[in-house]
């Protein structure tokens, strides 16, 4: 999990697993992206459609 490859309490990558877990250039791009300051909880966003159906068109709704 991505929150694996995080210090919970300074909220920075830790690079020796990943650069261990993964190639240079992977790497490099993951510890490229900034991180929150503080932790966050996951929100559900997409409240479906009537007929229970994921189309991209409800989903931009």
């Amino acid at each position: 999990m991505v929150a694996d490859l995080i210090y919970e309490d300074s909220r920075q990558w830790k690079r020796d697993i990943i650069e261990i877990a993964f190639d240079e250039v992977n790497a490099n791009r993951i510890m490229s992206i900034p991180l929150a300051k503080s932790p966050y909880t996951d929100l559900l966003i997409w409240r479906g459609e009537p007929t229970g159906v994921f189309s991209d068109r409800s989903a931009y709704k």
